[in-house]
């Protein structure tokens, strides 16, 4: 019950941070005088330098919402609290007392070597899971670097054929 309360808060967090983001972007385009002619016709596209390491690293990954960053945070805070709960539980269940006890039971004292990673096995859970959007990103951007590689080789060749037989890129 209280995971699912806390899932609700994040979820109402995140839909409120969206629409606040969102009437700044409207108020922002709104107001005539602070934006350029080039700017209204241009899609928001800001530059590296402009961007923070978190967006960057989004963007390239092909994540080019404005808010990308907004929903990496939160979806990091949830599973960090989800992984955190999960602790919780695990610790107050005793279920790591019960093996570092059995661990300890062991003749010639061999469990004892055990006994660490028993008693680290559930902070190591919560590394894991908190990690899990980094690992998300991580794999979509893998994904789309292959697509480029095994594309652009195709790409160059019908750019080199159409330079070579005369044809501009636009009437091909």
């Amino acid at each position: 019950m209280i995971i699912f309360l806390l899932v609700v808060c994040c979820l109402g967090a995140v839909v409120l941070a969206h629409h606040l983001r969102n009437k700044e972007l409207v108020s922002a385009r709104l107001d005539t005088n602070l934006l350029q002619p080039e700017q209204v016709a241009d899609p928001i596209t800001p530059s590296e330098t402009d961007r923070s390491f978190l967006a960057t690293w989004l963007y390239r990954a092909g994540f080019r919402s404005a808010n990308a960053s907004l929903i990496f945070i939160v979806a990091t805070l949830v599973s960090l609290m989800i992984a955190g709960l999960l602790v919780l539980a695990i610790f107050r269940s005793g279920i790591v007392a019960q093996t570092t006890e059995m661990l300890a039971s062991i003749p010639g004292g061999v469990g004892n070597v055990m006994i660490p990673f028993a008693m680290a096995a559930p902070w190591l859970m919560l590394l894991v899971i908190s990690i899990i959007p980094a690992l998300v990103v991580r794999s979509v951007r893998r994904k789309r670097v292959e697509s480029i590689q095994r594309d652009l080789p195709l790409l160059l060749d019908l750019l080199n054929t159409l330079s070579q037989a005369g044809i501009g890129f636009d009437s091909a």
